[in-house]
């Protein structure tokens, strides 16, 4: 038998479609659909460290993953099922993508492609649209967080400390310049962590939780990417998807007012339909701009415009405590 091919290209090879994602979808073999298969490969312009493509047999949309650790892709099988199984299946207004199976032998997750229209990007096409997916994506993380589930590790703050202090390292050495600034900010950002206490009660956390990885149907929101689930403050999800909702906003051109408008819409409907405990938003908040701003500082494809971008995540960390409490 002709050896499959290793890494990316092993999902694009028609073979390993055939043997082994078409009869996980047809049931036994199978046979092969008259009319051949649809192929859509996902590649990251940051260097995604997981390979992605999406097959389409007629009405059967199919998304693999390749994983290059074993132990990962087991994972996120496990957690997509747990999910699926406790709360966040077919029967629910709230998904998580229907896991089909984990092939160990190839460390590949074949699972159900999310439906409806993603919530990223639509914030240019329809503003109405857009807050009001806002809100399904606030209740969609709500109904996480209050969830009785617990996958994925434990949210250790100390090891969140070291990686920071590491991107730290790394910034100085492509951005020597900016050596005082960035240590500052660090400083700052360990300031308002010692003004937060532990929350009283982890939740379920995603772990990264963005706009592009909801999805809207007519009935129902399916999120995706659940590969960091952690059990963590549930402000680390709130936090995170806040500054990367005002970012992709200010980048995109939007204006002050429209990125407020999407904020409020996004933390008011959170806020209503949760009891998380607040007081540790400001903290999240600042880790994820300033996570941000430090990689910004040794992203090549970011060099020409590096001093807009920049200039927006250094005003918003400053500003993040009065807008958190605001």
């Amino acid at each position: 038998m002709t050896t499959l091919p290793s890494g990316p290209k092993l999902l694009e090879d028609e073979r390993f479609i055939w043997r082994h994602v078409w009869p996980r979808i047809a049931g036994g073999d199978g046979g092969t659909p008259s009319t051949g298969f649809g192929l859509t490969v996902h590649r990251s312009e940051r260097g995604r460290r997981h390979a992605v493509a999406e097959y389409s047999f007629g009405k059967a949309n199919v998304v693999a993953k390749l994983y290059s650790d074993g132990d990962e892709g087991r994972s996120a099988h496990h957690i997509l099922r747990t999910l699926r199984q406790r709360g966040f299946g077919a029967s629910s207004p709230f998904r998580v993508p229907e896991p089909i199976a984990y092939l160990p032998e190839h460390g590949v997750l074949l699972m159900e492609r999310a439906q409806g229209e993603a919530l990223g990007g639509l914030e240019m096409l329809d503003r109405g649209a857009f807050k009001d997916g806002l809100s399904q994506a606030a209740r969609w993380l709500g109904a996480l967080h209050v969830s009785l589930l617990r996958v994925g590790p434990q949210e250790d703050r100390l090891r969140d400390a070291f990686r920071m202090s590491r991107r730290l390292t790394e910034a100085v050495r492509c951005r020597p310049d900016l050596e005082d600034l960035f240590r500052r900010a660090v400083e700052e950002l360990a300031s308002r962590g010692t003004r937060v206490s532990e929350p009283k009660e982890p939740a379920q956390a995603h772990g990264r939780y963005h706009a592009p990885r909801v999805f809207l149907a007519a009935d129902h929101v399916t999120v995706i990417g659940l590969d960091r689930a952690v059990v963590a403050d549930p402000m680390r999800d709130v936090g995170e998807f806040v500054h990367r909702l005002r970012w992709d906003e200010a980048m995109a051109g939007l204006g002050n007012d429209a990125i407020e408008e999407s904020t409020h819409a996004f933390l008011t409907e959170y806020s209503r339909c949760t009891f998380a405990d607040l007081p540790s938003l400001t903290y999240q908040w600042s880790y994820s701009i300033l996570w941000s701003l430090l990689g910004l500082a040794c992203s090549r494809r970011d060099e020409g415009d590096w001093d807009e971008r920049s200039h927006f995540l250094f005003e918003e960390f400053e500003h993040v405590p009065r807008l958190a409490t605001a």
